[in-house]
């Protein structure tokens, strides 16, 4: 007995350790098992997937998730897992389903390993659940408020009885009626409101209260903090006068005429008033409106620097430019630019003198001096120049321009001779001539506008009375109108005409001022300066009649990416102001712009419907990357 009982206990503790160490060692061979199959600091993510989404867009889902799929771009890096951003990923997924009014909505996630490339991918599951729907919409604090700004607002009404609770729509129908009201002389509207949600009904009631708090007239305007510029200089950009409707439009639009004139990179327009002033005074109402002082402020940008520019056409072939620009030459912010300029079609060197206020806010002066050499198909011309001009604001949008051209002319070489013509290389012509103007521009300063209107007509007169050696007279008409269709498409048409005539004792319009089309910039299709009468030889003549149109459909593609459809039409006649519709050739092509790092870069592909030629290729691609001259 004592031995077995012995035996039994060494028995027990032996089997006991042993079991210890299966234990021991299993664990020891589990543990690096489940590092390597568990997302690790150095997994990357692979995927990222949404499912179970019915009302709600995918692509909005997508936006508010902070975990990232791979980038199919190799040198973007690859997120790095975390399982932190997942946590976030579904408060946000979580917080978007309230925001589209589904309060019952359940979030769940698997993760999909790829132990072999350290890479894992994001499955959400989303069960969207019962909508919360609108029982009652009510609009408050509109008395006080004329019959037709009450009409326009309660257009704003964002959600109707029985459509699905969105808080997107009702925060945006805020922004608006704010907006209208800023537009209709309430500077400080507010809108308020609040959602009450029966989760047990899944019914919400909406209210939007409107504070109008008080209506004003524009008041007195001051600068303050730009003591290197003569304040008369910024007063003239105002857009608007003292004791006109307050609208938060014309302040916008100050503060674009204000950055236009380029010295200053920031641009503030506020009210002089402090929050207690407006607070503590009885609101003013249409009857008995108050005065709004306004305040400019800014920053300002460096005044002398540097640019250098490079691009390529298919005309111009590469192009580069230098140029040198003191922003605020005096304390009238006149400004100098002198720039060089060089391609296969043209070299320049110049220098341009722009004072924006020229003894009076309504005007402005600018002087051009410079040489430049023309290398174009028919002729090379070079040239020196002098160009000044005062304009003149008239109204909003009407301007006036008035001012004197003086030129000297060497042709270096004619590549045909017009009957008549007895200009002759290597001489010299100075033509003085007097130079007209009046413009329409209705275009916001925007970078790309999407609406608005250009008109432009011009008249210059040369006559041996202001010296100059070639008698004659010019005019030129051109428009343009940009109509966006809906938030996506933009239609543009542009349309001009110019004519030239010899006056006096000039028999013959010079090669050099002759007028040709076809490019690019004109009749796209067409090689540059292709289009209108030849010789027998096949040689381009220009004419004294050009007439020019052009139709084009913008829309976006993909972020910078837009695409175009176009059709033009040009015609260029012997005659001096004369019109012949058969003489008119048409084409048509599509195309495409981006907005890259290095400019902009187009491409289009004209196509000839009625060629001029029908020996000569009916198609020509236009590219080119960054901004012509």
């Amino acid at each position: 007995m004592p031995l077995f009982g012995f035996r039994g206990v060494i028995t027990y503790r032996f089997m006991k350790r042993l079991f210890k160490i299966h234990v021991n060692l299993l664990l020891l061979f589990m543990i690096p098992g489940l590092i390597v199959a568990s997302p690790g600091k150095d997994w990357t993510v692979a995927k990222v997937k949404i499912e179970g989404l019915e009302t709600v867009s995918v692509k909005k889902a997508k936006a508010v998730l902070s975990v990232r799929p791979a980038n199919i771009r190799p040198w973007v890096k690859d997120q790095v897992f975390n399982q932190s951003l997942v946590d976030a990923d579904i408060k946000n997924l979580t917080q978007l389903m309230e925001q589209e009014g589904y309060f019952e909505s359940q979030i769940d996630y698997t993760l999909d390993e790829n132990p072999d490339r350290k890479k894992v991918s994001v499955r959400y599951k989303v069960t969207e659940g019962p909508p919360v729907l609108v029982d009652s919409m009510d609009m408050e604090g509109l008395d006080g408020l004329s019959e037709k700004l009450r009409e326009e607002i309660v257009e704003f009404t964002p959600l109707k009885k029985g459509e699905r609770l969105r808080t997107e729509p009702y925060g945006q129908a805020k922004d608006k009626i704010i907006g209208l009201l800023n537009t209709h002389g309430y500077p400080h509207a507010a809108v308020t409101g609040s959602i009450m949600v029966n989760k047990q009904e899944k019914t919400a009631a909406v209210t939007l209260k409107v504070e109008p708090k008080g209506y004003y007239l524009f008041g007195p305007v001051s600068v303050a903090g730009l003591e290197n510029t003569n304040p008369n200089v910024i007063l003239s950009r105002v857009t608007f006068d003292e004791g006109k409707m307050y609208t938060r439009k014309e302040l916008e639009e100050t503060q674009r005429e204000i950055f236009s004139l380029g010295f200053l990179s920031k641009v503030g327009v506020k009210t002089s008033e402090t929050k207690e002033q407006v607070e503590s005074a009885a609101p003013p109402t249409p009857e008995n409106p108050g005065s709004l002082p306004l305040e400019i402020t800014g920053e300002y940008k460096k005044f002398k620097s540097l640019r250098f520019g490079v691009g390529y056409g298919t005309e111009e072939k590469l192009r580069l430019q230098a140029g040198w620009r003191h922003r605020h030459f005096t304390s009238q912010a006149t400004q100098l630019d002198l720039s060089v300029k060089t391609s296969e079609i043209l070299q320049s060197a110049q220098a341009e003198l722009w004072q924006p206020y020229f003894f009076s806010k309504k005007q402005e002066f600018k002087n051009t001096l410079g040489a430049k050499r023309e290398d174009e198909i028919s002729y090379i011309d070079l040239s020196f120049f002098n160009e000044a001009s005062v304009t003149r604001k008239l109204s909003r949008y009407w301007s006036g321009t008035i001012g004197h051209q003086l030129e000297m002319h060497r042709p270096e070489e004619y590549s045909l001779d017009l009957q008549g013509d007895e200009t002759e290389a290597e001489n010299n012509y100075l033509v003085s001539s007097l130079a007209v103007g009046l413009e329409r521009d209705s275009r916001p300063k925007v970078l790309i506008p999407r609406s608005g209107t250009f008109l432009s007509t011009r008249y210059w007169y040369g006559s041996s009375s202001l010296a100059s050696e070639i008698d004659y007279y010019k005019v030129s008409v051109e428009g343009s109108i940009l109509i966006p269709l809906g938030e996506r498409f933009v239609l543009a048409s542009r349309a001009g005409f110019a004519g030239i005539e010899t006056l006096e004792d000039t028999e013959t319009v010079p090669l050099f001022m002759r007028l040709f089309s076809g490019g690019t910039h004109s009749v796209r299709g067409y090689e540059y300066q292709h289009l209108g009468p030849v010789n027998d030889d096949g040689e381009y003549l220009g004419g004294q009649s050009r007439w020019e149109g052009s139709i084009e459909l913008r829309f976006p593609i993909y972020k910078k990416i837009t695409g175009v459809a176009f059709t033009d039409c040009g015609s260029v006649l012997e005659d001096p102001f004369s019109f012949d519709g058969s003489s008119f050739r048409y084409t048509a092509g599509p195309g495409i712009r981006y907005e890259s790092p290095v400019g902009a870069l187009s491409l289009d592909v004209g196509y000839q419907l009625n060629p001029q030629d029908d020996y000569a290729d009916t198609y020509r691609v236009h590219f080119s990357v960054g901004q012509a001259f």
